[in-house]
């Protein structure tokens, strides 16, 4: 069985048992390639995609504020490795520098389409199997199916778990595209893969913090940064 098929297969199962209380498994496999990013002292926390060991992506939102020229100081930032966000055998991992394609003020939300992404480097190789550095696959077209992985707040309402959920692609935009069916607070910087299993993009913006599947969520591809991600790894000093 795929990873793809393994992840929705965790899902229906999960739904099937609706007659008692729902308790869904963390994502697997291509989950184990997500991680959290929390920031010092900030309650919330986004997701992370390991593209290698040294490589892993979120969205640059989690990392910048709005209303100012340059991500936050890598120190305040950390990577967990695990299933939840209370797992109690959470590891946590340092950031050492965080870097972005094209450093600039980001005086407001709409500014950060085409631009939401930021590389973390792990202050050490990351443990754990990464999906590798994207090619150029087609952006999806209004009907395609992806499966997102992060974690924000699922289908139960739980939060801070890792999950997986199949997303519909409902149009284009100048940068990217949206989705609607999941993508929640917390799911930023997840990836969204395709039925190769191969991440087109991360999850951006939504237009509403509440949680709600009609809603529509940016999403920020990474054909487009296929050469600065290629980049990255080469001064991580791990490259092939």
């Amino acid at each position: 069985m795929t990873r793809r098929l393994r992840l929705l297969a965790g899902l229906s199962i999960a739904l099937a048992a609706c007659a008692g209380p729902p308790e869904p498994a963390p994502a697997d496999d291509g989950g184990a390639s997500v991680v959290i990013v929390e920031r010092e002292g900030r309650p919330d926390f986004c997701s992370g995609t390991v593209l290698t060991g040294t490589l892993v992506l979120t969205a640059l939102h989690c990392v910048q504020e709005i209303g100012t020229d340059e991500p936050a100081d890598p120190a305040s930032i950390s990577l967990g490795i695990g299933a939840a966000v209370d797992d109690p055998a959470l590891s946590r991992v340092a950031i050492a520098e965080i870097r972005v394609p094209d450093p600039a003020l980001i005086g407001s939300a709409a500014e950060l389409q085409g631009n939401d992404i930021a590389v973390l480097v792990p202050a050490r190789p990351l443990p754990l199997p990464g999906f590798g550095l994207p090619g150029q696959p087609p952006l999806p077209a209004p009907g395609d199916s992806l499966t997102l992985v992060g974690f924000g707040e699922d289908r139960f309402g739980h939060v801070g778990r890792r999950h997986a959920i199949e997303v519909q692609v409902t149009g284009r935009t100048d940068t990217g595209f949206t989705y609607t069916g999941g993508g929640c607070l917390g799911d930023s910087g997840g990836p969204l893969l395709n039925r190769e299993e191969r991440p087109v993009a991360i999850a951006s913006l939504g237009t509403s913090r509440h949680c709600e599947p009609h809603l529509t969520r940016y999403a920020e591809p990474l054909a487009p940064f296929a050469d600065f991600l290629s980049d990255q790894l080469l001064r991580s000093g791990r490259g092939n």
